[in-house]
C-alpha cells in the first residue's frame, strides 16, 4: 500500500506537472499515488487532443519523462522500470498503451486471469483471436517491427503474462471452477489451448526477438 504522506506528495507533484503541461510526468505520478481515475482522465484527454488535430497537422507530442537514476524512490517503491518505460514516450497513443500494460501487470499479480486476457486482447499486439488462422498470426508477427521501442521492449513481458493467464485460467476451468454448462467450459478450455498454440507460432516467426525462456514456457504450456 502506498504510504499516505508519499502519496500526498506525489499527488501534489502530479497536479503541478499536469498544470505545467508535463502530461507523461503527471500520469506516472498519479499512478504511483494510486490515483487511477486521474490517470485515465489525463490519458483520455491527451488522446482526445491528439485526434482533434486537423488532417495534415503535425502529430501531437508530449514531454517524455526523464529517466530516474538507479536506486531512486520509484524503484524503492517497487515500480522499477516504470519511469524508464515511459522515458521515450511522446505519443499519446503509446502513453495509453504503456499505462494499460502497467494495469495488465497488476491484474496478473491479483490473479485476475480472464480480465487480464481481455486487456491484452484489447492492445492488439498478440494474436489472441487468431483462432489458428496462419495469415492472421503472420500479420501480427509482421507488425512487430513497426512497434515503437517502448512498446516492443515490453512484448516479452506481455507474452509471459499471457502464457501465465492462459495456463492458470485453464487450470481453473479444468478444476471445476466454472458455473456454466459443460459445453461452454470445454469451448473456453479449447480457446485457451488455441491461444497458446497461436502464440507458439507467433514467437517461432520472431524467434530471435525473444529470450529462450519464453519459447520454453510456451512449449510447456502447449504440452500440458
Amino acid at each position: 500500500m502506498v504510504n499516505a504522506s508519499a502519496a500526498s506528495l506525489r499527488f501534489a507533484a502530479a497536479s503541478f506537472a499536469d498544470e505545467s503541461g508535463r502530461t507523461t510526468d503527471s500520469v506516472l505520478l498519479y499512478h504511483l499515488a494510486g490515483e487511477y481515475d486521474a490517470v485515465v482522465a489525463i490519458v483520455s484527454r491527451a488522446i482526445s487532443e491528439a485526434i482533434s488535430l486537423e488532417i495534415g497537422e503535425d502529430p501531437m507530442r508530449l514531454m517524455p519523462v526523464k529517466p530516474r537514476a538507479p536506486g531512486a524512490n520509484g524503484e524503492a517503491d517497487g515500480q522499477q522500470g516504470t519511469s524508464l518505460s515511459l522515458a521515450a514516450v511522446d505519443d499519446p497513443i503509446e502513453l495509453a498503451k504503456t499505462m494499460m500494460r502497467i494495469a495488465i501487470k497488476n491484474l496478473v499479480e491479483a490473479g485476475q486471469w480472464a480480465q487480464c486476457l481481455d486487456k491484452i486482447r484489447g492492445l492488439e499486439i498478440l494474436p489472441l483471436d487468431a483462432g489458428g488462422e496462419a495469415s492472421t498470426i503472420r500479420a501480427y508477427a509482421s507488425k512487430f517491427s513497426a512497434l515503437s521501442q517502448p512498446v516492443s521492449i515490453n512484448v516479452p513481458n506481455l507474452l509471459m503474462w499471457t502464457i501465465i493467464c492462459c495456463v492458470r485460467q485453464r487450470e481453473q476451468l479444468t478444476n471445476g471452477q466454472f458455473s456454466g454448462n459443460e459445453g461452454t467450459r470445454r469451448m473456453m478450455v479449447d480457446q485457451l489451448k488455441q491461444m497458446t498454440l497461436d502464440l507458439t507460432t507467433y514467437t517461432s516467426q520472431l524467434r530471435y526477438r525473444f529470450p529462450p525462456h519464453l519459447h520454453e514456457a510456451l512449449a510447456r504450456a502447449s504440452a500440458e
